[in-house]
């Protein structure tokens, strides 16, 4: 029987839909080069003020870079101005922890490491003419004098920037389609259900659950494909977010109908699309009653919002078997 529901969900229009979802996305984040048009403003916080730290700050501020510097005094307020999107990262300097000296915030994987390499280079940049200075016991004008007779000596990198700017929220969507098409695939099951008696019987209430899990398998194997050509798989956790929306879809088919189901599904894929945007701002816990969201949130390496959802949802689920057993 497994076989045959995935035959027939291959035949329906919600296959048709999740692979033209995953070819577009996929042609989009190739070929959208969606570049910011002016420098990305990056924070500054010194923890002690010391010499070299305002030297090492006052050399970000002026340099000529892919990123603008700016010194903060409050490192509150610097973390306030990334969530706020004021500015797009955010670096604290401590140079009395020798092991972790600096701290980065509001790393999404995009620049974050072209904007480390620019800070360490400026700082390995002051560390070197303090430290050259002391060990030849030279002068100033006798460490610029051998500083630009050796310029010539040394190389730089060329960067090729054409990866760089493709900045398309792909996570975002595709945790949000997949979500949607698991909406679509309990529709298309109450569907069925309501005209046809055969769920209604002892076997197809049996079967019930093996219909939702080939459907989601299916939509699972070609969001794989995409994911893995983009390079940004995560197997464990897209494994855990596909348990949960099976979970998920196994609770709503227990709980709706049809036709309360066509009232309820349109209001959540709205309030879903809306939550996408309402976790960029400081209300971002409330977006995590969304599936995709909590999905997301393990790009950052927060897995505990997924792991709970799985826990919650798999207890209710079973909380309404045992409530079906009591009622018969």
């Amino acid at each position: 029987m497994f076989i045959i529901f995935i035959k027939r969900y291959v035949k329906t229009p919600i296959f048709a839909l999740a692979l033209l979802s995953a070819i577009t996305i996929y042609f989009l984040y190739m070929q959208l080069d969606l570049n910011f048009s002016e420098n990305l403003k990056t924070g500054v916080y010194l923890a002690n003020n010391s010499v070299v730290e305002n030297n090492f700050a006052d050399k970000l501020i002026n340099k000529s870079s892919y990123f603008k510097y700016k010194k903060y005094e409050d490192l509150e307020n610097m973390k306030n101005d990334i969530k706020n999107g004021k500015i797009t990262y955010g670096f604290s300097v401590d140079l009395t922890k020798k092991d972790k000296p600096f701290t980065i915030y509001g790393s999404d994987g995009k620049f974050s490491e072209i904007a480390k390499e620019d800070f360490y280079s400026t700082y390995f940049e002051i560390i070197s003419y303090d430290y050259t200075r002391e060990m030849l016991n030279l002068s100033d004008d006798k460490y610029v004098k051998m500083y630009e007779k050796e310029l010539p000596r040394t190389f730089k990198f060329e960067y090729d920037m054409s990866e760089t700017g493709k900045i398309f929220p792909i996570k975002e969507v595709m945790s949000f389609l997949l979500y949607v098409l698991s909406l679509l695939v309990c529709y298309d099951y109450l569907n069925l259900e309501s005209k046809s008696e055969f769920f209604s019987t002892f076997k197809g209430r049996k079967l019930r659950n093996m219909f939702l899990f080939g459907s989601i398998l299916v939509n699972a194997v070609i969001y794989t494909m995409l994911l893995i050509m983009t390079g940004i798989f995560t197997p464990v956790y897209f494994f855990i977010y596909n348990i949960t929306l099976y979970l998920s879809s196994c609770i709503i088919i227990e709980l709706f109908n049809k036709k309360n189901y066509l009232y309820f599904m349109p209001i959540i894929i709205m309030l879903a699309m809306l939550s996408i945007f309402i976790s960029k701002f400081e209300s971002a816990k409330f977006s995590f009653i969304f599936l995709n969201n909590v999905y997301i949130a393990t790009y950052a390496n927060n897995i505990i919002p997924i792991i709970t959802y799985m826990f919650v949802l798999s207890t209710v689920y079973l909380l309404i078997g045992k409530l079906k057993k009591y009622r018969i």
